[in-house]
Order: C-alpha cells, then structure tokens, then sequence
C-alpha cells in the first residue's frame, strides 16, 4: 500500500523525512540540501527540472515600455549570483525561461541582453528614453526566495544602472490579481 500525503510546505516535508514520518518527498528547500546530503539516513536524488524563476515586466507601460531599459536592466544583475543566493547553488542559469533541453540553438539569439555586462548596460540605458534615477516598483510576496530574488535584481540594478527600482510586497493573491490586471512595473 502507497500513501501519498499532501504536505503544503517545504519545511514540514522534511520535518516529515528526518521523523521517518514519510518515506520519499519530491522537493526540499534549496538551503537545506546540503545539509540533507550529509545525512548517512538520507539519500538525496536530484535531476534539472522545469522550475523557472524570472523577472516578469510589463512592457506595455514604462519605464519598462523602452526596449533599451529592459535591456540595459536584464545585463544590470548577475544571474550566477541569484543561482548562489537564491537557490544555494541548486540551480543553473539560462538565458530565459525554456531550460536547455528544449533549445533548438544553444546560442538564442537573446543571449547578449541577458549576459551580466555592467558597461554594455550603461551603453544600453544611454539610448533609453530613461536614466539613472528612473524609479520601477518590482512586484514580490512572501518573505522567502520570491523576495531574496527581488532585493538582489533590484540592489544590482540599482548600483550598476544609478536606477531606483524597490520592492513592494504584498501576499501572492494581491500580486497575482495585479498581475492579471496588468497593475505592475515588474514581478518576480
């Protein structure tokens, strides 16, 4: 007989592993990998996924209406460091959503714009009809990776770019509703 509980979070699921409270989980928090790892009663399975996480901007209204802003800002932050941070290594950045496996060229033609190059992204924002200083709100909910992520694009965007993007949080039911409604700059 097979038992498949549903567990809402992350966390209790682990709680549930190392009390031999369930036998297998699909997911683990990224933070605790490591650790999970070097447990001798714990085996550890992973293979890349389909799991993205990406900046969503609403390219209908500015500042991110301007294809040299989004541009200048995409090469503003450093996606290995947002693998490091916010995925503790589990992770692998590409170059947009679709993971490698389903490119049909290795090399999209995309792939300069979304290449931390601090100098080219100041090249970039000099054609924008936006500068330094130009002010965006970037979208995130909860107090977990969906923020982590904001505060790292937004920080290194802000340093490399001289822009003002900050965070607004708010519960994911908000944020989805703006979402669909299209009341956003940008979101994680």
């Amino acid at each position: 007989r097979v038992l498949c509980p549903l567990i809402a979070e992350e966390s209790s699921g682990m709680t549930a592993i190392l009390g031999n409270q369930v036998d297998l989980t699909s997911t683990a928090p990224f933070a605790d990998i490591g650790s999970l790892e070097k447990r001798p009663e714990v085996k550890v399975l992973k293979q890349a996924g389909l799991n993205t996480r990406y900046i969503a901007v609403n390219n209908k209204k500015g500042p991110f209406s301007d294809v040299h802003f989004r541009r200048a800002v995409s090469m503003a932050f450093d996606r290995e460091v947002l693998v490091k941070a916010v995925l503790f290594g589990e992770g692998v950045a590409i170059p947009g959503v679709l993971p490698p496996a389903l490119w049909a060229d290795p090399k999209p033609v995309w792939g300069e714009y979304v290449t931390f190059n601090p100098e080219k992204a100041r090249a970039e924002l000099a054609k924008s009809a936006f500068r330094a200083g130009t002010e965006a709100t970037l979208l995130v909910w909860g107090s977990n990776w969906w923020r982590r992520m904001g505060e790292i694009v937004a920080g290194q965007a802000n340093q490399v770019l001289g822009t003002k993007i900050t965070l607004q949080a708010t519960d994911f039911n908000t944020a989805y509703s703006r979402a669909k409604a299209g009341d956003y700059d940008a979101m994680v």
